[in-house]
């Protein structure tokens, strides 16, 4: 008697579980991106319940540190990240992409800055301070620079004329690196096939002696994805909840031409006819990779589902020399943690339901 009123007990249980993810299956698509920034109450009370804001803020402060540098793809700062996110993959128990190991390299053409400076010509001659004067915004056009909002009224009243020296250099690096992870699926059918979540971990390695951002890198996505992982963990060890496997890729090279991600899907370590979805978190960058084109291109049937994180605006002061370019530090502190960590959850809500939703 005792037996079977467990067994009742457990399958109602289990009932009840079910019954609650699937209630929240119904997620926007690509092209209905929520553009509310602010959430009800119910709906905060909701990402708490669901979602360890603490571990997420945990994650967005760890990619944001100045140590990271920026997180500029096959950089250090970017080793740095990488091994944080190995290290939490390990922990929740994921099975790593290739032996020991979550990270996977490959051959990248990075830019490198080697020399920037800038000369004002007129009455005199100035030289100006890189990360002081200027910034080097974009490596891909080599005489472009960041005037300091100093500097520019400067020009414009002694009429000055701007003389920049870039020096960029390409090479060939091996050190450039995606991490990834596999959750395998349990039915005997449907393991083989894969849904595929992605999340871009580098950023703009915009440095001067401090690390810059336009808010667009602070990393919500792939702290979503983190966060999403260890709850799909969680869920697969206590009640072999996914029937097919699931894989999540933490991209390296999402920016400046969107290399990484095509290099991911290219060298996809699984049958490409089994990818049965493809759900892409993305941080708002002001120029988004053409996912439906990379994944037409590298031979994927799948559905594409592209969630993204609510872009953040950031008033312009007199005292952010560089904008739409602010520190890091100062774009956490005037948007709040507390708002990146509920983007973050809404992201992990939104992506939870796509996994789930047939």
């Amino acid at each position: 008697m005792n037996l079977v009123f467990r067994v009742f007990i457990l399958m109602l249980s289990a009932s009840a579980f079910v019954g609650c993810v699937t209630s929240k299956q119904s997620i926007p698509s690509s092209d209905t991106t929520r553009t509310k920034n602010a959430l009800s109450l119910e709906e905060k009370l909701s990402l708490e319940e669901n979602w360890n804001m603490d571990q997420l803020e945990a994650h967005i402060l760890s990619f944001n540190l100045a140590e990271n540098e920026g997180r500029g793809s096959g950089t250090r700062g970017f080793l740095r990240t990488a091994a944080y996110v190995s290290a939490e993959l390990e922990l929740m128990g994921l099975q790593p992409i290739q032996i020991k190991s979550f990270r996977h390299q490959y051959a990248s053409r990075i830019r490198i800055l080697e020399r920037a400076s800038v000369n004002l010509i007129g009455r005199d001659t100035l030289q100006l301070i890189h990360g002081v004067d200027f910034l080097v915004a974009d490596l891909r056009q080599s005489d472009q620079v960041q005037l300091s909002k100093k500097i520019r009224e400067m020009i414009f009243v002694d009429g000055y004329k701007v003389h920049p020296e870039i020096e960029v250099e390409e090479q060939v690096t091996t050190s450039t690196q995606h991490v990834s992870g596999f959750l395998p699926g349990r039915h005997p059918v449907w393991k083989d096939s894969l849904i595929l979540i992605l999340a871009p971990l580098d950023g703009l390695g915009l440095q001067g002696p401090n690390s810059y951002t336009d808010g667009t890198d602070l990393g919500v996505a792939a702290s979503a994805l983190l966060e999403l992982a260890r709850r799909m963990a969680d869920a697969q060890k206590s009640w072999s909840f996914f029937k097919p496997t699931l894989m999540v890729s933490f991209l390296s090279g999402s920016l400046g031409g969107c290399e990484g991600p095509e290099n991911a899907l290219r060298n996809l370590p699984w049958k490409k006819s089994y990818v049965s979805k493809v759900i892409v978190l993305i941080d708002s960058h002001a120029l988004d990779c053409d996912w439906p084109s990379m994944i037409s291109r590298n031979g994927l049937p799948s559905r594409l589902i592209e969630l993204k994180a609510p872009l953040l605006e950031t008033p312009e002061e007199v005292t952010m020399p560089f904008y739409p370019f602010v520190l890091r530090d100062r774009m956490i502190r005037t948007h709040g943690i507390a708002k990146l960590v509920r983007n973050a959850a809404s992201l992990s809500e939104q992506a939870f339901g796509a996994t789930l939703n047939n």
